[in-house]
């Protein structure tokens, strides 16, 4: 899966960058910057593993940056209709939250890091990241389903199919095609249109 990395340089600074050497070939680190950037140090950025790197200079002004990173993400989403990137914000700026909430709660895996350090490898955030999301994701599919007073069965069994398909290729259409099977096409049909907008 390709991770982009949207780094808001003037926020983070070089050491924000500090394990970039560890990045792989599905990496692409975009850093955003101004002329008021504080000095970028060659030797961290230069050596970022085997990860694309490309420098965005954006004018000065407030929020700047800000803005451009935001109007990027909205660009890494509408060129990825399939959600099969990953996009971080590397900012200490709680601002990009509600933007990352807002392309999140339209299927776009996205988030905010401080630093790139202290994130584990790929393969234990994969790990780590995925156990943690689908216990998340379970909990919210039997909230949302105990809301709409189906009964327990139902919720269990709906929270299961969903947790053994997501991240699945197509995952959404073997998800609609298992509790249609399970429910039939009226009662799965009512209890997919429940579920669909959390998946």
């Amino acid at each position: 899966m390709n991770r982009y990395l949207l780094v808001d340089f003037e926020n983070v600074g070089s050491d924000g960058l500090e394990g970039c050497d560890k990045l792989t070939r599905e990496d692409h680190i975009i850093l955003f910057y101004t002329s008021n950037t504080k000095k970028i140090e060659i030797d961290i950025v230069a050596n970022h593993g085997k990860a694309s790197f490309e420098w965005q200079e954006v004018p000065t002004g407030k929020q700047s940056a800000d803005m451009h990173i935001g109007s990027y993400l909205g660009f890494l989403a509408g060129s990825n209709p399939d959600n099969e990137s990953e996009v971080i914000i590397l900012s200490k700026d709680t601002d990009f939250d509600k933007l990352i909430s807002y392309w999140k709660a339209r299927g776009v895996k996205a988030s905010r890091i401080q630093k790139l350090k202290n994130e584990p490898t790929r393969t234990q955030a994969a790990s780590a990241k995925g156990s943690n999301e689908k216990a998340a994701l379970n909990n919210e599919i039997m909230q949302v389903l105990s809301k709409a007073n189906f009964n327990a069965d139902v919720v269990g069994c709906v929270a299961s199919i969903v947790s053994k398909n997501i991240g699945a290729k197509n995952h959404k259409q073997q998800i609609y095609r298992a509790i249609i099977s399970k429910f039939g096409q009226k009662q799965g049909l009512k209890i997919y249109n429940h579920v669909k907008k959390h998946i």
